[in-house]
């Protein structure tokens, strides 16, 4: 096992606490993650959720900042899931309280781009209090199984204490079909944490807890077929034990059968295991119980496990080995007869954040990908982290100064401390510094560069390259090919210079640049300045300054009120959440200013101002476009013009006529572009436009 780089954060806000991550896989290889982001009322206290998405390349770059799927508040979202759909999109699911009684299980749809279809409500029985944590998995033949708890009684009253599993089945692009039902057949007792894996087959496992009065806490399972139906009953997973079991998550290995994970409390200790169990095909138990981690002082929680394609599997969780001294997310390897070989290694990189609920997947390349929560004591709160693993051979080096050549393959090479010279020779390398002023050569492919944090000196090559300093004073030499040199990892704010070939600030101080096109900020307030190319900068959290110059540039702000001027070129601008203000300048740019009071100046050119979602310019928080002008257009596309119908619907403009309680109606008088998409007759999407008036061909609806 090796990882490709450390640990990195996904989240780009740091508006008080993130937590319960899940992720995906697209199909162009990219990875979209979404978790619950808190919210909190003007006194401090918790309000509620939103439930937050971020979509990263194979390599773990972001392709933009944090994007909201729903706004609940006061309400909460509880643990959402995430599964891809046929056409590229991903289908979101989550749990929400709709009162303080009832609650219900939504899904929407997220576009590769970040942009969110309508709420649908999944659950068909009535609302009840319950109904959190939903799980979905793409089966075979391209339907979703969506299951869930539910305190539902379909005993007729005989069960005293009811909660049962149940589900629904959703078509290839999202769409439920039929009515949900009960997946547990046995009604007697209580059943909680539904769970379930999809099958080769074509049908899923789905398990869960099963609290019966007679035989105390065990985990139940049951074969669930593409259309809800089940020709089997009730089956018992795992053995019964004197001590709690938890935690279960489970996978289908590469000959079929499939292994169980658990946490298990050792008898007459305050330690637990990792426990497995793997089962043939038909249900019938293959390898019996299997203790994963390697040491017996051990704390273990939530395991998720995925398999491999060598019919081994990877097992991650949150923990710690007393007697080695180590925590946070710990992970081992199952082999396919079931046997562990080895110590546990630590999948997180920092040392200092307390880290808990992992969530694990396979990336289409071969590599995994990790993500979890982090307690972030520097920041007070938490936030998402993730890591990129990955099976290719190690090479390491000395405490000495070393030269490591690569090969032709992709190498994973380490130089260690000492002054190291480092060669990634062809293949898509991962090269780590390390300790020492060392000097790393991608040479050809794509590949990732680590300096550590000394003065370390790195040429990309040929191909697509990525660079992290860390700390010290560090030089980046692109070469050909679009390059990257990330800043995630900062403690503070930076200041990143092309056009000068400088930087500043924490860890982009004594840094210098030739040949960058991308620059990723820190959680802080920065100042990126771009060159003559085409650049890419990306601030994150923190009030940034961007300046993209020359070149036609993608600017992203980010969380917080930030300021970002296109230069000369056709630019795009986003500016994120915050109240922020874009000045596109000279060439045909696009100005999307995102949630916040923003102000919007294309400039020169044929300009187009693009709004997303309702919430983007409303009455109380209104943007301003100040210089809309000949060849500009308003492009509202993208905005679900009707709350009230189904799919996506566009507005109709009707000039400066009042609005007629007609859902979809967009108006424009006394400076003021409103829409109406609830049909109430007043506006809920409104936006300042400096000019008397506009017609229809001033719009992309």
């Amino acid at each position: 096992m090796a990882f490709v780089g450390p640990e990195f954060p996904i989240n780009s806000t740091t508006d008080f606490g993130q937590a319960y991550s899940a992720q995906t896989t697209l199909p162009d290889g990219r990875m979209m993650v979404v978790w619950g982001s808190e919210l909190r009322d003007a006194d401090g206290f918790t309000s509620g959720f939103e439930l937050r998405g971020r979509v990263f390349d194979a390599e773990g770059v972001p392709a933009e900042s944090d994007f909201v799927i729903a706004t609940v508040s006061p309400r909460n979202i509880i643990l959402p899931t995430i599964v891809t759909l046929a056409d590229g999109s991903a289908l979101v699911s989550w749990g929400e309280f709709a009162s303080d009684t009832a609650s219900d299980i939504h899904t929407r749809i997220v576009t590769a781009d970040g942009v969110s279809g309508p709420d649908v409500i999944v659950n068909t029985t009535p609302t009840a209090l319950g109904q959190p944590g939903p799980n979905a998995k793409t089966l075979a033949d391209g339907h979703i199984l969506l299951t869930w708890t539910s305190n539902e009684d379909s005993s007729g009253g005989t069960n005293p204490y009811p909660l049962e599993i149940r589900g629904r089945i959703l078509d290839a692009h999202g769409t439920p079909e039929g009515a949900d039902f009960i997946v547990n057949s046995d009604l007697a007792g209580s059943q909680l944490g539904g769970n379930a894996i999809a099958l080769a087959d074509g049908r899923a496992l789905a398990f869960w807890t099963d609290l019966s009065p007679d035989a105390g806490a065990h985990v139940e399972g049951r074969f669930v077929n593409s259309d809800g139906t089940s020709t089997s009953p009730d089956f018992s997973l795992l053995p019964l034990s004197s001590t709690d079991q938890s935690g279960v998550s489970a996978a289908e290995l590469a000959d079929g059968r499939i292994l169980l994970t658990w946490t298990q409390q050792q008898v007459g200790t305050f330690s637990n295991d990792v426990h497995g169990r793997i089962l043939n095909a038909d249900g019938s138990v293959g390898v019996s119980d299997i203790i994963i981690n390697a040491s017996n002082d051990a704390y273990a929680n939530s395991p998720v496990v995925t398999a491999l394609p060598d019919g081994r599997a990877l097992v991650i969780w949150e923990g710690s080995d007393f007697s080695a001294g180590t925590n946070g997310i710990l992970g081992h390897i199952v082999n396919a007869d079931g046997s562990v070989t080895g110590p546990d290694f630590v999948v997180n990189s920092a040392t200092d954040n307390v880290d808990a609920l992992p969530s694990l997947i396979s990336l289409e390349n071969g590599e995994l990908f990790a993500t979890w929560t982090a307690y972030v004591p520097s920041l007070g709160s938490d936030d998402i982290h993730g890591r990129i693993m990955s099976f290719n051979t190690i090479t390491n080096g000395t405490p000495g100064a070393d030269v490591l050549p690569g090969t032709a393959d992709n190498d994973i090479i380490h130089g260690g401390d000492g002054r190291d010279t480092i060669h990634g020779a062809a293949g898509n390398d991962v090269l780590h510094g390390d300790g020492g002023n060392d000097f790393l050569y991608g040479d050809a492919g794509n590949d990732f560069l680590f300096g550590s944090d000394d003065d370390d000196r790195m040429w990309g090559g040929e191909g697509n390259d990525i660079f992290v300093g860390g700390k010290g004073g560090d030089a980046f030499a692109g070469a050909s090919g679009i390059d990257t040199v990330r800043y995630e990892t900062s403690s503070a704010g930076i200041h990143v210079d092309l056009t000068l070939g400088t930087g500043s600030g924490s860890d982009a101080a004594g840094d210098s640049f030739s040949s960058i096109e991308i620059v990723i900020g820190s959680r802080f307030d920065d100042t990126l300045n771009g060159d003559g190319a085409a650049n890419m900068l990306s601030g994150g959290g923190g009030k940034d300054v961007l300046d993209g110059r020359d070149g036609n540039d993608t600017l992203d702000g980010g969380e917080g009120n930030d300021a970002l001027t296109g230069g000369a070129g056709n630019d795009i601008l986003h500016g994120g959440a915050g109240n922020d203000q874009l000045w596109g300048n000279a060439g045909e740019d696009i100005l999307a200013g995102g949630a916040g009071a923003d102000v919007l100046a294309g400039g020169a050119g044929a300009d187009r101002f693009v709004f997303t979602a309702v919430t983007d310019s409303t009455p109380g928080v209104m943007d301003r476009i100040t210089d809309f002008g000949t060849g500009d257009r308003i492009d509202l596309s993208a905005v679900d013009a009707d709350s009230n119908a189904a799919g996506q619907q566009a507005f109709a403009f009707i000039g400066g006529a009042a609005f007629g309680h007609i859902a979809g109606q967009l108006r424009y008088a006394d400076h003021l572009l409103q829409g109406d998409v609830n049909g109430d007759g007043s506006a809920d999407f409104q936006v300042h436009v400096n000019v008397v008036s506009l017609k229809a061909s001033d719009f992309i609806l």
